[in-house]
This record gives structure tokens, C-alpha cells and sequence, in this order.
């Protein structure tokens, strides 16, 4: 594989492992009572008002947002891109 290729896989898994943590920390909070705001849920509820599939929705947009901003940080970061 590439350099570049094995970067843009890299910036992928951990974009990923990125929004996970960080969706991991909201569901957490929201169940433990600490906060009642749902930022995947709001994501989904733009789209349908159907709240199952605004969570599915959402935690699906969120992850993809995610992987979006490390993409767009990596490549706005010149020492950590390959090229």
C-alpha cells in the first residue's frame, strides 16, 4: 500500500474511533441523567421526525462528520500528512 493510501486508511480508522469516543461520552452522560442533550438525535431529528430512526440517522451523519473534520485536519496539517 501507498503512503497516501495507508494515511488516508489511518485518518479513516481513527476518525472513526474519534466520533465513537465521543458518542460513547454523549449516550453515557445522557443515561447517567448528567445531561439531556443528544447531539446524534438532533442530527437525525432535522431529516425525520420518526425518533428511532433520528437516532440511527444521526449517530450514522455524526460518524460521517466525524471522519470529515480528521480528514480535514489532517490535510490542513503539514507534518502529519505523508505528501
Amino acid at each position: 500500500m501507498s503512503p497516501v493510501a495507508q494515511g488516508i486508511v489511518d485518518v479513516m480508522i481513527w476518525g472513526m474511533i474519534a466520533a465513537l469516543a465521543t458518542i460513547s461520552v454523549m449516550y453515557a452522560s445522557q443515561s447517567l441523567g448528567w445531561t439531556r442533550l443528544n447531539l446524534p438525535f438532533l442530527l437525525g431529528a432535522m431529516f425525520t421526525e420518526d425518533r428511532r430512526a433520528a437516532n440511527v440517522l444521526g449517530f450514522l451523519l455524526y460518524l460521517v462528520v466525524g471522519w470529515l473534520i480528521a480528514f480535514f485536519y489532517t490535510t490542513s496539517s503539514s507534518k502529519s500528512w505523508v505528501w
